[in-house]
């Protein structure tokens, strides 16, 4: 479940840029 929270958070990430 964390590493997934993380690769969504990474993906936001991503997004926002």
């Amino acid at each position: 479940v964390l590493k997934n929270a993380f690769k969504k958070m990474h993906i936001y990430v991503h997004q926002k840029y």
